[in-house]
């Protein structure tokens, strides 16, 4: 059986993988967004830049992205704010628990949910089993911390 990531890699490289995946995803739907937009280069440099300027171009410009995606705007908002925090909280080398791990894994598949992103594309499969695994793990410690 093949070791789960949870044990070959640290929560913190883990929170990185996470974070990649989200910005890869929410990158693409940026962009689409935009094509038919007379936009300033400055977005595509800010969009292209890293997570937090995809993050931060979405948040000023949601009125407009909502017109062109027809999206849930607002809660999609609410959800990178969250992911923002954890990026915030991973570029200032903060450790990570199982617990946090498994709420940013959550988090970034309900932001994958209100992209309609297919359940079927690779990075949506790859953050859906770091989810599953640290639910697993969560389980198994609460399991072991009532036998005491």
């Amino acid at each position: 059986m093949m070791k789960s990531v949870l044990q070959t890699h640290s929560m913190r490289q883990i929170v990185g993988q996470l974070l990649d995946n989200c910005y890869e995803v929410l990158r693409a739907f940026l962009e689409q967004a935009i094509q038919h937009d007379e936009v300033s280069p400055e977005n595509t440099i800010q969009i292209n830049k890293d997570l937090m300027g995809a993050i931060n171009f979405y948040i000023s410009n949601y009125d407009f992205i909502q017109e062109q995606t027809h999206s849930n705007s607002k809660f999609l908002r609410n959800l990178l704010f969250e992911v923002k925090h954890y990026r915030n909280n991973w570029a200032h080398s903060k450790d990570f628990t199982i617990r946090e791990v498994h709420r940013i894994a959550d988090t970034i598949l309900m932001l994958f949910d209100e992209l309609s992103l297919n359940i079927t594309n690779e990075v949506y499969i790859i953050v859906n089993e770091i989810r599953m695994e640290s639910i697993q793990k969560m389980s198994l410690q609460l399991q072991q911390s009532q036998k005491y």
